[in-house]
């Protein structure tokens, strides 16, 4: 009997009713498959971290460029923002232990 072949449509109806509850989860299936394919989609867009996070290294390196071209016009802003700092304290009056509390 091994020359002998299977019944397509014994094997098929074996496998209906071994497969019937697994039929009940089609629809679930179908959505949570829907789902997946939504964040594959969101995942190979804007939203990809890799995507992201690869150009770092080039803007960094673009941005040390630009501070070492304005290197002069950094220092004299950096400066002139110190000095006001240096005017507010000198000018700030000192606080006496000893007064009152303004809300009080």
């Amino acid at each position: 009997m091994p020359g002998l072949k299977p019944c397509h449509n014994y094997c098929h109806n074996v496998m209906r009713g071994c497969l019937a509850n697994q039929a009940d989860l089609d629809a679930e299936w179908n959505l949570f498959i829907d789902a997946m394919l939504l964040v594959a989609d969101r995942l190979e867009g804007p939203f990809n971290i890799e995507a992201v996070i690869e150009p770092v290294d080039i803007k960094i390196s673009d941005a040390i460029m630009t501070m070492q071209d304005n290197s002069m016009q950094v220092s004299a802003k950096s400066y002139k923002a110190m000095q006001h700092i240096r005017v507010l304290i000198t000018y700030r009056p000192e606080r006496n232990a000893n007064e009152p509390c303004a809300l009080e």
